[in-house]
């Protein structure tokens, strides 16, 4: 591990290292956390998800940086190494692969994300959710405490989430809005362009405390344990994450969490 690395981990939801959709670079001049998007559809490549297919896209065009590349040069050559993975194949609703990620160059001293996955510096948190999330997350919960209320069992939802299955619809054309302008736009990869007013960039200086992480944490912290303590207190406190988790799915019986989550922590030297 690097000397200006104070922490990194990740876990996949299932806990299968190989189905995890999170991917952690730490090349000598970039760190990036990279989070494939789950597909909802059974389309694969290669035998693999199309959201860790893509992850695996993103981090190798990563590993082929010019040092001294800027976040706009970055960005297009991930989305043109994603779109050529298609090998010619119509980008369609089903078969997009779809990644978000969050780059630190330490040749520019900048912070690039695109997309969901979360930063903190300094103990500041900058906030990336996107809107068609909340949304959705804020639908699945209405519906599960509407049955509740209607005295509906809790133990029901473990067996059959309602709520998942009243969003699956909209989940599933979610990726119209990809990449677009407007209220429910949002920055993915996923080969069709780079939207430039949906790119963050972040200045930090020597000395900065820098956290990079995917949004399997319901709340970033500045320690690796923190987040993992609130991580484990949400998923005991609020298990069908309708509450003080609000999601668009919970932790499902055979899973160890509600998503795959990565943790990058170092020093800017």
């Amino acid at each position: 591990m690097a000397k200006d690395i104070i922490e990194s981990f990740i876990m996949g939801k299932t806990g299968d290292a190989d189905a995890c959709e999170d991917i952690i670079v730490a090349s000598e001049n970039f760190y990036a956390v990279i989070d494939g998007v789950t597909s909802k559809f059974s389309v694969k490549y290669k035998g693999k998800s199309t959201g860790r297919y893509c992850a695996e896209i993103v981090a190798e065009a990563i590993s082929r940086f010019d040092k001294e590349i800027d976040c706009q040069g970055a960005l297009k050559a991930i989305n043109d190494t994603v779109k050529k993975a298609y090998e010619g194949t119509p980008i369609t609703l089903e078969n997009k692969m779809q990644a978000c990620v969050i780059i630190y160059s330490k040749a520019k001293r900048e912070v690039w994300c695109y997309g969901d996955c979360q930063l903190m510096i300094n103990g500041e948190f900058f906030d990336h959710t996107k809107r068609i999330d909340s949304l959705m997350a804020e639908m699945r919960a209405l519906t599960i405490m509407t049955y509740l209320n209607e005295g509906g069992e809790e133990s029901d939802i473990y067996q059959q989430d309602i709520g998942r299955e009243a969003i699956l619809p909209f989940l599933k054309k979610q990726s119209l809005f990809a990449n677009k302008d407007g209220f429910f736009g949002y920055a993915v990869i996923d080969g069709t362009g780079i939207n430039k007013n949906l790119i963050k960039v972040y200045n930090v200086n020597d000395g900065d405390h820098v956290v990079l992480s995917s949004d399997g944490y319901p709340k970033l912290f500045k320690t690796l344990k923190e987040s993992e303590d609130y991580l484990d207190y949400t998923l005991r406190a609020d298990p069908l994450s309708i509450k003080e988790n609000m999601q668009t799915k919970m932790k499902s019986k055979e899973n160890i969490s509600f998503d795959d989550r990565s943790y990058l922590s170092f020093i800017v030297k």
